[in-house]
């Protein structure tokens, strides 16, 4: 199939899923995860009215940026390490990654320097899984009482990556997991944080992460097809 056939199926699932939750359509939004994808078929998914993309790699936003930059806004999904900083900054709009203190000082800091600001996702490691990087649930609000050391990047939401499996109650209880700490960490007063977003939800299971209160899903292989990574 097309981006355009498989952008059609997706965004109905996703209208049927949003339906079903009682939710409202403007509560998802659709990031498109362009990782090896190349440029013109990014540019397919323009007419759909999607205009952000997720990239793992400083490398790849580095590459595609000056042919997609007026017509998409980008996100940085995947890890970042502290000596690509310089790499990224003007090139992003929303940062996911945000998995260490010491990154967030470290871009705070590059930020300063460069009168530039930025917003980001603090990583959470709900399953705390060995393999995964993120902040334990017990760590989340000594980082939140910390960010108002920061004044040039800014907390916006979690995100995180549920355990790949087909139990779809370890899937559940992540998402929901997550769901719960940002209410709970919501109702307390953090100078420089606003939890508004969670990022969670891919391919194999945007489904479950709709119904416990995603509202930014990471779509890639549904959207462009499997990939040799």
């Amino acid at each position: 199939m097309s981006v355009k056939e498989n952008l059609i199926d997706l965004l109905e699932s996703i209208d049927k899923e949003i339906d079903l939750a009682g939710r409202k359509k403007d509560e998802v939004k659709l990031l498109a995860v362009t990782k090896t994808v190349d440029i013109n078929r990014i540019k397919d998914i323009k007419e759909f009215g999607l205009h952000e993309i997720g990239e793992n790699k400083v490398q790849e936003i580095e590459e595609k940026y000056d042919a997609l930059k007026d017509d998409f806004e980008f996100h940085m999904i995947g890890s970042l390490q502290k000596n690509k900083i310089n790499k990224l900054l003007g090139k992003i709009k929303l940062i996911h990654s945000l998995d260490s203190l010491s990154l967030i000082e470290a871009l705070d800091k590059r930020l300063a320097s460069n009168n530039m600001e930025l917003d980001g996702l603090l990583q959470v490691n709900i399953s705390k899984e060995e393999s995964k990087s993120g902040f334990y649930k017990d760590e989340v609000e000594e980082v939140l009482e910390k960010m108002q050391k920061y004044k040039n990047l800014h907390i916006l939401g979690f995100m995180t990556m549920a355990p790949f499996t087909e139990d779809e109650a370890v899937v559940r209880s992540t998402f929901r997991g997550l769901y719960e700490l940002k209410e709970k960490m919501a109702s307390k007063k953090f100078d420089n944080v606003n939890l508004k977003y969670l990022s969670m939800g891919m391919t194999h299971d945007y489904k479950i992460a709709i119904q416990e209160g995603s509202n930014i899903l990471r779509i890639g292989s549904k959207i462009f097809g499997e990939r040799n990574y």
